[in-house]
């Protein structure tokens, strides 16, 4: 019977030190994932400036169809926060190890209507809810570079009303709360309005 419990401890040690072992390796992984993402993200060939006098909103993309699920389509950074992360397509947590995923029911970057981009609580966004009004959030994708101004905050249910607009925005969406490693029930969502964009 001892020896049965020694062998249980035993085991349950090796268990939690492997449990351990794994959050480094989870946010090492992340890192290089997103590094080489980065490198591969579309950059813009020629960028012609598309904001006009006596517009209401800087000039939207042409919508575009969907890239395939996994395709790498830009980069997201926001300066107030130091954060620099790629932009791949889809939301699964296969696209979110790596990088920040596109909401593929809702427009691209850039496009007419509310973009939203989803990451993980616990590594790329876990810092939106320090954003502030009016800070400034840079997309880059093929089709050119967009600047959005942070105007909004909420926290949402899971399966809520999702956020609806006839200009381009984009809305960051997270777990919540930040620091819960588990898929929660609510969702932290930051919304911003295209206030520059320079198309390709």
């Amino acid at each position: 019977m001892r020896r049965n419990r020694t062998y249980l401890g035993g085991g349950m040690i090796v268990v939690g030190v492997a449990m351990m072992l794994l959050v480094p390796i989870f946010f090492w992984q992340s890192h290089a994932g997103a590094k080489a993402l980065l490198q591969a993200a579309p950059a813009p060939i020629h960028i012609v400036l598309s904001q006009k006098e006596g517009v209401l909103f800087p000039a939207p993309a042409k919508t575009i169809a969907l890239p395939m699920v996994g395709t790498p389509i830009g980069s997201l950074s926001i300066d107030s926060i130091d954060l620099q992360a790629p932009i791949v397509e889809g939301t699964s947590d296969w696209q979110l190890r790596d990088g920040v995923g596109h909401l593929g029911a809702t427009p691209l970057p850039g496009e007419m209507g509310v973009s939203i981009l989803a990451g993980h609580n616990v590594t790329f966004f876990h810092e939106i809810g320090q954003l502030q009004a009016g800070d400034l959030i840079r997309v880059k994708t093929a089709q050119g570079i967009f600047v959005y101004s942070v105007f909004k905050h909420q926290i949402l249910h899971v399966g809520g009303t999702l956020p609806n607009a006839h200009l381009p925005e984009l809305a960051l969406e997270t777990c919540y709360p930040f620091n819960d490693w588990n898929l929660t029930p609510f969702r932290y969502m930051v919304e911003a309005v295209l206030v520059k964009s320079a198309l390709a």
